[in-house]
């Protein structure tokens, strides 16, 4: 598999310019897939993962209660789609930390993870999707590549860590493990609002900087 930023999108992604609102009404066969992965994303904002069928996306989109089945065969082949844009967007997000810009590892993890609850707090419907296996198709090899580039790109920081003699490198697994819990578990916790009501008032950046902050003193930095 090619490096986890090689050609990753610009900072004006795809994905970005794919979930602005359509110009018309009439949409081309070309455009079908994407008009309608953007109506998944409208639908899951505005009602929540419960309201998302095949026909309920269709209807909203304006199509054919057939259509989606042309680029989706199924519900669960839709879903899927849509968490490889969320899979892709959080890899953008990620490769825009570089390792140049961070003094050692354990800063270049920190920012990482800073990343990693931005894209859930800027993308919170793909964010929903992407982690329920029950919905999706785990096997798809579309979906497979754009988690895998997603995780490589975290854990190229913490191979980092263990090159500086952070850590011996047989514990890499473990160590980007641990990083990628601290930082989902915190974007869960604050897009699902358990957080929130904890900190009222409490900026989600300010607090992503402190934890990761915490964890990679505590497991990543040479001491």
């Amino acid at each position: 598999m090619p490096p986890p930023c090689a050609g990753v999108l610009a900072p004006e992604s795809r994905l970005g310019a794919r979930l602005r609102p359509a110009s018309g009404l009439h949409v081309t066969y070309r455009d079908l897939r994407s008009h309608l992965l953007r109506t998944v994303d409208e639908l899951l904002r505005a009602e929540g993962i419960g309201a998302l069928t095949l026909r309920a996306v269709a209807r909203r989109a304006g199509v054919s209660h057939a259509a989606p089945a042309v680029h989706f065969q199924n519900f669960a082949g839709m879903l899927t789609a849509y968490a490889v844009e969320g899979f892709d967007e959080l890899n953008r997000h990620l490769c825009a930390v570089r390792t140049e810009d961070h003094a050692d590892g354990a800063a270049e993890v920190a920012a990482l993870g800073v990343a990693y609850v931005r894209f859930a707090l800027a993308w919170p419907g793909h964010f929903a999707v992407m982690f329920r296996r029950e919905l999706l198709v785990p096997a798809d090899p579309a979906f497979r590549a754009a988690r895998d580039r997603a995780f490589g790109r975290l854990a190229e920081g913490i191979g980092r860590c263990a090159r500086e003699g952070a850590f011996p490198p047989s514990e890499i697994g473990v160590r980007a493990a641990a990083a990628w819990s601290i930082a989902h578990g915190l974007a869960a916790l604050w897009v699902g609002g358990p957080l929130q009501e904890r900190l009222p008032g409490q900026s989600p950046e300010a607090l992503a900087v402190a934890v990761t902050g915490l964890f990679v003193e505590g497991a990543l930095r040479k001491r």
